[in-house]
């Protein structure tokens, strides 16, 4: 029987399709010499964020290989070993679609100790990557240590110049130790115009003119994110208004004290559809007040651990609720009361996905009530407060089963429970689940296999899995 011969467009998807199945994407390299070419680009894109320890020997060497006769020479003259007769198959760091500076760091220093020479390899690997970065979308800077010679980022093509995405995570900052990344900070603006995802995190307060620089020549920013604002962080605020207006749809404020800042210009960010504040504090009736006055319509919004009364957090959903009522389709908060219930009753209509924590016992009969009536609700997760099983959880289990909307395809929840409380759900849920979620322990649990088996017929494609905890 003659070998089936693929189309190349058929392949790629083919690929595409295994790329997050590292161990049957790697075997595609041996197919034949066609699957190996389209394959390699997928395996060597992020080389640094998943490579085992054992292994990152073997990558670094790979990387030597490519490194150019100058680069080679310059290592070989610190006393690293290097064969310039091997050749290696492939241009690998042209591939590389991610720059993150700390895996790179590590990398290297868990092959060598010796800090002078990790800094040298470190420096002309950098080099060669800013040489072959045609690929390169994701500029991460994180690792608590200044770069090197700026001018490598900034001097060698096609170098930072069609970057997508750029992360600053910088949780000790002192300006006077990083002079080479200032550096870069002020060049930035004239060599990058194309990002789409900002990041910023910085421990201590910096020049906020650099990263006004940045915001004002790009040309389509749509997601930002800032954590640890600092004195800074209010100062930005009226630059995203004035120059990513039209543009940002995703905003996220994390770590954040709103003190004394407005909030005013994110409310003619018309297309912002995704809105998140976790960990915050010193948000005011002030600042929920200004939503009143917002163009957009949210779509998605995340209030987690912040450091205000619960009334704040009402209010603020309250206020966005009159806007963005019809539009809000996902809504994760904590602090999840009857308050809460209400306003979701008055305001929300369309919500698909709902993540909540419940504090209060006394709410799950409003809660299940409200939930039944939701016939667009897709996707629901639970959390308690409750560390421990008890009769409460177990009776919250029976609970979900009676009254989950017959929408409802996917469930997480997130808090202990004994297996026959497990059982009591099954027996009374119509919902026509196709993912469980529960914690791996119940999974762990000798009894786990019968129970599983005796509903295997009745929830044909039901899959649990346990909680992701990363």
């Amino acid at each position: 029987m003659p070998l089936l011969v693929l189309n190349e467009d058929v392949i790629i998807q083919i690929i595409k399709h295994l790329q997050d199945d590292k161990l049957n994407l790697y075997n595609c390299l041996f197919i034949c010499r066609q699957w190996c070419r389209l394959t390699i680009p997928l395996l060597w894109k992020r080389p640094f964020s998943e490579i085992s320890f054992n292994k990152r020997n073997r990558l670094l060497r790979t990387y030597i290989t490519c490194l150019n006769e100058e680069e080679a020479n310059t290592l070989i003259a610190h006393d690293l070993k290097i064969d310039t007769t091997v050749k290696p198959l492939f241009q690998y760091a042209e591939f590389l679609q991610e720059f993150n500076d700390y895996q790179i760091f590590q990398t290297i220093k868990s092959w060598k100790k010796e800090p002078e020479l990790v800094h040298l390899i470190f420096k002309q690997m950098c080099l060669m990557f800013m040489r072959h970065s045609k690929n390169l979308r994701t500029f991460n800077i994180n690792y608590n240590s200044d770069l090197p010679d700026s001018r490598i980022f900034t001097k060698v093509q096609p170098g930072i110049t069609n970057l997508k995405s750029l992360q600053f995570k910088l949780g000790h900052f002192h300006p006077a130790r990083y002079p080479n990344f200032i550096d870069l900070l002020k060049r930035l603006p004239t060599l990058c115009f194309k990002i789409e995802e900002l990041y910023f995190s910085f421990g201590k307060d910096i020049d906020t003119s650099l990263l006004v620089n940045i915001i004002k020549t790009q040309r389509n920013l749509k997601v930002f994110t800032i954590n640890k604002g600092g004195k800074y962080f209010g100062r930005i605020i009226p630059y995203l208004e004035l120059y990513q207006a039209n543009f940002l749809n995703t905003i996220t404020f994390s770590l954040i004290d709103f003190t004394g800042f407005s909030l005013e210009g994110l409310m003619r960010c018309h297309n912002l559809k995704s809105l998140t504040m976790n960990f915050c504090n010193e948000l005011t009736i002030n600042h929920c007040q200004e939503f009143s006055n917002s163009t957009f319509q949210i779509e998605g919004l995340k209030l987690l651990d912040n450091k205000w009364e619960p009334n704040i957090t009402i209010t603020l959903i309250q206020i966005i609720g009159e806007n963005s009522g019809e539009s809000l389709k996902d809504l994760i908060i904590d602090d999840f009361t009857i308050s809460t219930i209400q306003v979701l009753t008055d305001n929300f209509h369309n919500i698909n996905y709902l993540s909540m924590n419940i504090n209060l016992p006394v709410i799950h009969s409003h809660l299940f009530y409200w939930a039944s009536k939701k016939h667009e609700l897709k996707r629901l997760e639970i959390r308690t407060s409750k560390s421990k099983f008890t009769s409460l959880n177990d009776q919250l289990l029976e609970m979900f089963g009676e009254y989950l909307p017959p929408s409802l395809t996917h469930l997480t929840l997130n808090f202990k429970f004994t297996l026959k409380g497990l059982e009591i759900f099954f027996k009374s849920c119509k919902a026509p689940l196709k993912t469980l979620r529960i914690e791996e322990t119940h999974m762990n649990d000798i009894e786990y296999p019968r129970l599983i088996q005796q509903y295997s017929t009745r929830y044909q494609n039901l899959k649990i899995y346990p909680i992701d905890r990363r």
